[in-house]
């Protein structure tokens, strides 16, 4: 009897230690293997969210200017006079269309004046009487390396330069001036110009 109940207890003993050793197998082992195998999974499957602008592009509906040199879009109600080589571009009066009001020019110069790609972002050179240009940023614009400056003419300047933003850029031997004026008594203030100004330099390439 007492061999009995030893073997019996030796088997009890025996399934003690394999139930135990069976969950700490699952525990440990099995299910993070598991949880590995899903995760994986599940990063390989998911598909990334695609995110879709519903807004428009402001330029979508512009005009299109298409040179020899270079092309660009501009706003719908403004209209653009002359050639490439002195390009002269009007916003007209809704209330009068007959009325122009000049807002910006393109034009090739065969000298480059105020700042240039060397300079640093803030150097400002005086380029005629009391009126400076000021280095805004170098930029890369129709593929070509641009700079972006401000003139700020200063009170008491007898000359008939008009404050605002100019881009040049070297095609060849001549320099491409793309500017923007802010005129006192223009309807468009100087950041919404600023803006616009932008968004046909978004635009600006070269055709050839």
């Amino acid at each position: 009897m007492k061999k009995f109940l030893k073997t019996t207890n030796n088997k009890y003993l025996k399934l003690s230690l394999y139930l135990i050793l069976f969950f700490v197998l699952i525990r440990f082992i099995f299910l993070p293997t598991l949880k590995w195998v899903l995760d994986r999974t599940i990063i390989r499957t998911k598909q990334p969210t695609s995110i879709v602008n519903s807004q428009p592009s402001p330029t979508t509906n512009w005009k299109t200017y298409n040179g020899e040199v270079y092309g660009f879009k501009y706003p719908s109600s403004w209209s653009v006079l002359g050639n490439e080589t002195n390009l002269q571009i009007y916003d007209r009066y809704e209330s009068d269309p007959t009325s122009l009001d000049f807002v910006a020019s393109f034009y090739f110069s065969d000298s480059l004046r105020g700042v240039t790609l060397e300079d640093l972002v803030g150097k400002q050179r005086e380029i005629a009487d009391k009126v400076f240009e000021e280095k805004l940023s170098n930029i890369i614009l129709g593929g070509k390396q641009a700079i972006k400056s401000k003139v700020l003419v200063s009170t008491g300047s007898q000359t008939n330069v008009v404050p605002g933003v100019v881009v040049k850029i070297q095609v060849g031997e001549k320099i491409l001036y793309l500017g923007s004026y802010y005129d006192s008594e223009s309807k468009i203030t100087p950041p919404e110009l600023d803006t616009i100004f932008d968004q046909i330099l978004s635009t600006f390439k070269f055709t050839n």
